[in-house]
């Protein structure tokens, strides 16, 4: 009755949504009728954040075990999936922009070596892969000892960081002979 009162006497738009949120959270869980519940859950279903994802989550395990109406379990069931997929979506954006942003700021520092190596007459290479080549191996050669040879395991830091030099190394000179060899004595390009 409370929140009822406040929810009336309420002017801000955004306090009035959250309260309505919070009202429908109330319902969900301890609504008298199918009807309430399933007001409750349309509300929630407008909603895209983890914590109505998270008691929408929490109703339908709790509901399944219950004994709620099935429309209700069948319409809490869609809410949810709903709010997953716009949860999903909105993941996806966030990674590419974050993917974009990470991008751009690394070309700019591919750009800022060509230019740099290029004024200077030398052949630049990423060195990131080979870094990439040695940590990988690093990581398999630790993970391989702990699956097979578990005792081994206080070993692997010492057996692991010596092969990643050598993979990294081998693959190193691999390039060197197939691909950089051919590069020698050419006019830059940059």
């Amino acid at each position: 009755p409370l929140l009822l009162r406040a929810i009336d006497r309420e002017e801000d738009e955004t306090l009035l949504a959250r309260m309505e949120l919070a009202r429908a959270t109330m319902a969900l869980a301890a609504g008298e009728t199918t009807e309430e519940r399933l007001a409750a859950i349309e509300v929630l279903s407008s909603e895209t954040t983890p914590q109505i994802r998270a008691v929408l989550y929490q109703f339908v395990a709790s509901a399944e075990a219950g004994g709620f109406e099935p429309e209700v379990i069948a319409a809490a069931n869609d809410a949810l999936e709903s709010v997953e997929g716009r949860l999903s979506t909105w993941q996806t954006v966030g990674d590419v922009y974050r993917g974009i942003s990470l991008g751009s700021v690394l070309l700019l520092a591919a750009v800022g070596l060509a230019i740099t190596f290029g004024v200077m007459g030398v052949i630049n290479m990423a060195h990131g892969e080979m870094i990439m080549i040695g940590a990988y191996t690093t990581f398999m050669v630790q993970q391989a000892l702990g699956s097979f040879l578990p005792s081994g395991s206080a070993w692997s830091l010492a057996i692991s960081v010596p092969a990643a030099f050598l993979v990294a190394g081998a693959v190193g000179v691999v390039i060197e002979r197939s691909v950089i060899r051919f590069l020698y004595g050419r006019p830059l390009e940059t």
